[in-house]
């Protein structure tokens, strides 16, 4: 899904990460934004549209309106996640072209740091919801991947799953931060959505198996629902729901589109995601959690994709130390 978003600028990944410095401080909260908010008023979302080629974090309100830049960086920038309070962004960075790792910077764009050090590919990362901990995927040149997890001040850095001829990827934490949603690949097969503790115990399929792909998946705030993308043919997707559980699967969005990345708002009610035609650049979108009143937030000619927003409001205060 998300190779989909890149192909018209010719990239092969959506995602970064990053090698932890010395200094594991946390980021300044000096702002030259507006002071940050986890109410849900603001989105991140990675976008080419300031030259055309490279990726770079960019933020705007919750309407599509201000759109502003957070970074500049010659590298490409990809997969924000606010921290639960609102005052950090963790991210992945390809630098060189080649290498990928995860970085925090603040909320205003300041204080960017490594919190990764791995030659491997590692990418996607997810906050907890008590801001302790950050999950992410990593891959390796050779093949295979896991799910990690680490300190979020990239300390601790330890295996969740890992086992021979699986790829698992893009972790996203349940609200009460007791379980991981993930993508799970065996062999030649297409990606599924499992469900396990967030000790790494317990992985379960969430729905049962078949020939479309399921990706990008995001837990709803009251743990009701995980939103992800689902394959279609003619390589169009669609945004689907289903619970925790593998039951009430059902379509936000049909397959005459590139639907995927879908980020759930704070409080549940809509929910943003990417929509690209079948070859081209493409947009973030809003929708109601039931999939109507659907609406292009950014309107550019860029390609803007993997939103994130702000939230939940009553997250108590964190840093990313």
């Amino acid at each position: 899904m998300l190779a989909a978003c890149l192909a018209a600028v010719g990239l092969t990944s959506c995602h970064s990460a990053s090698k932890r410095e010395a200094d594991p401080s946390p980021p300044s909260t000096t702002t030259t934004l507006p002071r940050p908010a986890a109410d849900g008023s603001r989105i991140a979302f990675m976008s080419n549209r300031a030259d055309g080629s490279d990726f770079d974090i960019w933020v705007m309100g919750n309407d599509g309106s201000g759109a502003t830049p957070l970074t500049g960086d010659p590298s490409n920038d990809s997969a924000p996640d606010w921290s639960p309070d609102g005052r950090h962004i963790t991210f992945g960075r390809t630098q060189a072209g080649t290498n990928t790792d995860v970085f925090v910077m603040g909320a205003d764009g300041s204080d960017v740091r490594n919190l990764t050090d791995n030659p491997d590919i590692d990418a996607n990362p997810s906050w907890s919801p008590d801001g302790r901990l950050i999950a992410f995927e990593r891959r390796q040149a050779a093949g295979g991947g896991a799910v990690m997890v680490m300190n979020a001040d990239g300390t601790g850095q330890r295996a969740l799953t890992g086992a021979a001829g699986v790829v698992d990827a893009d972790p996203s934490w349940s609200p009460d931060g007791r379980r991981l949603v993930f993508e799970r690949r065996s062999g030649d097969g297409p990606a599924r959505l499992f469900v396990m503790n967030a000790d790494g115990s317990g992985p379960v399929p969430v729905s049962a198996s078949g020939d479309a792909a399921q990706t990008d998946p995001d837990w709803s705030p009251d743990a009701a629902h995980i939103a992800f993308s689902q394959a279609a043919a003619g390589g169009r997707a669609s945004i689907a729901v289903v619970a925790p559980d593998g039951s009430g699967e059902r379509m936000l969005t049909d397959d005459t589109h590139v639907d995927g990345a879908p980020a759930w708002s704070p409080d549940g009610r809509r929910i943003a995601f990417y929509r690209a035609p079948v070859s081209g650049a493409g947009e973030v979108w809003s929708m109601a959690a039931d999939g109507s009143s659907q609406v292009n937030l950014t309107v550019n000619a860029a390609v803007d994709t993997l939103p994130a927003w702000t939230g939940p409001a009553a997250a108590p205060a964190v840093s990313a130390a």
